[in-house]
């Protein structure tokens, strides 16, 4: 779910007002590939759109996106999380228009929002877990001839959670990072088998992404502390402070 004005910014920056913007997704919403409802910022009424089922499969279509289970619904787009999600929106937003600026490489669809990532932890010996990254970002920096893919795991907090809860967060990022899934035998198994040892996280990616946590909703002094919180459970948590390229300033 995005709005207009995130969409504006992302897809037609070149342009100084909306209105075609606004043609296109009013013509996809007659084509029933968009949906929107209505919501109220600062004195005026602006749209968030998302897609509809019969949208979401001629993206997927083009086999540019990967496949997702999840649609968003009125109900939902008016629910609770609402402001979460476009906030996870707007740190997206924010990378587009750094990279634009500086001549990097980060567009609007250098981004996925709730990638699943299943590990295990010997805490909780059989059963299976599952991380759930916000989004997962994917930036490469240029300087020169030089290029360096950046990945993050994105994780935005509007102070809606506890500060041991988001800590909780932090564990199972530690966890993913070590877990290494046992080798597989047999002819039955599908998919391609575990190297001995490896970890999970690099079957996808060719080093573990940063871990980066944004956090919004509150005043300046009120997420100060809650920085310097967060930083103490860090700091006092075996799991996190023996991680490798571990991060002293949350």
């Amino acid at each position: 779910m995005v709005s207009t004005r995130q969409l504006h910014r992302l897809v037609t920056p070149h342009h100084t007002r909306t209105e075609y913007l606004r043609r296109q997704l009013h013509t996809l919403r007659e084509a029933g590939f968009a949906e929107a409802v209505g919501r109220r910022s600062t004195g005026q009424t602006e749209l968030l759109w998302w897609l509809t089922e019969k949208g979401a499969q001629a993206v997927e279509a083009v086999g540019l996106l990967q496949h997702r289970a999840y649609r968003m619904s009125p109900e939902a787009a008016l629910g609770p999380l609402q402001e979460h999600t476009l906030a996870v929106v707007e740190t997206g937003a924010a990378f587009v228009e750094h990279a634009r600026r500086l001549g990097h490489e980060c567009g609007p669809l250098d981004w996925s929002p709730e990638v699943a990532h299943y590990y295990r932890n010997d805490s909780r010996p059989g059963e299976e877990l599952c991380l759930i990254p916000d989004a997962v970002l994917s930036y490469v920096h240029t300087a020169g001839k030089q290029r360096t893919l950046l990945t993050f795991f994105v994780e935005i907090d509007r102070t809606q959670m506890t500060i041991a809860r988001l800590a909780q967060k932090l564990d199972a990022y530690a966890a993913y990072h070590e877990y290494a899934p046992q080798p597989q035998t047999g002819k039955s198994n599908r998919g391609p088998r575990c190297q001995a040892g490896m970890p999970a996280w690099r079957y996808r990616y060719p080093v573990f992404p940063r871990f980066l946590l944004v956090l919004t909703g509150a005043s300046e002094e009120r997420l100060a502390r809650r920085v310097a919180d967060l930083r103490s459970l860090a700091a006092s948590d075996p799991a996190l402070s023996s991680a490798p390229g571990r991060c002293d300033h949350p």
